[in-house]
């Protein structure tokens, strides 16, 4: 795997992430081979942050789980992603993604939605490469990943109406949290169900995965230039409700920062293997808003 897709701090985290690349995502399609294979492989060596997996495993490793449960459910978390970027980039028409051919644009459409397919079965079958203590728990992992999938669904195409409908700010944050709290919010469920967290834990991890989402997504809005016409961008949203450009980008980095300045509080109820999990998605959000200074 290239290594900017590795960002990691600390050598023994980056280490980590190699070595779950390697045995994992490198792995995902290899059942499949011919086509199928070819265009995974250009997708997964476009880059992109790892971030999920990266959250995944910190949590997994602070949980003092083992990578050979940890590995998978991390796996679980990362490929579901991949096949969200797939349909993402279909169903918006993107040709390119980090600067390389998307897959639809370049193995053809039917191509990229039978790879998101295969990617969705990989992440149920990683669940049972699980430790044999956990194996009781399989059900229920299982059913995480089928919510998560669904409200990631919804979320999707609720974007995709969204365009058509003019929607207000208020609107656009809801879209937000439904598309990208989901899949934030899985890996911590994950892990929460091996240690037999209580549902309060669970729920508010669901809240917080919500509230970061959109951050995440105004963010990641910030350093989209290109203001797609086929998808939400939550700069275009303010525009369209009468903020100016300068008015706009300011209120979506205050929406990020402050985010970032109310995570401690967010994460204060909830076990303390959560804390560097949030860390690490707190950094990422500040290196977007850095970037964003510098474009």
């Amino acid at each position: 795997m290239h290594s900017s897709s590795i960002n990691l701090q600390g050598d023994e985290e980056q280490e980590a992430l190699y070595d779950f690349s390697h045995k994992y995502l490198e792995k995902a399609t290899e059942q499949h081979k011919g086509v199928i294979e070819t265009a995974w492989q250009h997708h997964l060596h476009s880059g992109g942050s790892r971030l999920r997996a990266k959250i995944s495993l910190c949590l997994g490793k602070k949980a003092d789980i083992n990578p050979a449960t940890n590995y998978p459910l991390a796996a679980t978390v990362e490929v579901l992603h991949q096949a969200s970027l797939l349909l993402d980039d279909l169903q918006e028409g993107d040709l390119y993604r980090r600067g390389k051919t998307s897959v639809w644009n370049e193995f053809g459409e039917a191509t990229a939605i039978n790879l998101a397919l295969a990617l969705i079965a990989k992440s149920y079958l990683y669940i049972n490469e699980i430790e044999d203590t956990y194996h009781p728990l399989t059900m229920l992992l299982q059913k995480h990943i089928s919510e998560t999938i669904s409200k990631t669904v919804a979320g999707q195409q609720e974007d995709l109406q969204g365009v058509e409908r003019n929607i207000s700010y208020p609107e656009y944050e809801q879209v937000a949290r439904e598309k990208s709290g989901p899949l934030f919010a899985l890996p911590f469920k994950l892990i929460m169900t091996l240690l037999n967290e209580n549902t309060y834990h669970m729920k508010k991890c669901d809240d917080i995965a919500s509230i970061f989402g959109v951050a995440y997504q105004l963010a990641d809005d910030l350093n989209d230039r290109k203001q797609k016409k086929s998808s939400l961008n939550g700069i275009g949203v303010l525009l369209k409700n009468n903020c100016s450009e300068a008015v706009a980008k300011e209120r979506a980095l205050e929406v990020v920062r402050q985010t970032i300045l109310d995570g401690k509080e967010l994460f204060k109820d909830l076990p303390t293997y959560t804390k560097p999990a949030f860390l690490i998605f707190q950094s990422h959000l500040t290196h977007l808003v850095e970037r964003k200074k510098h474009v």
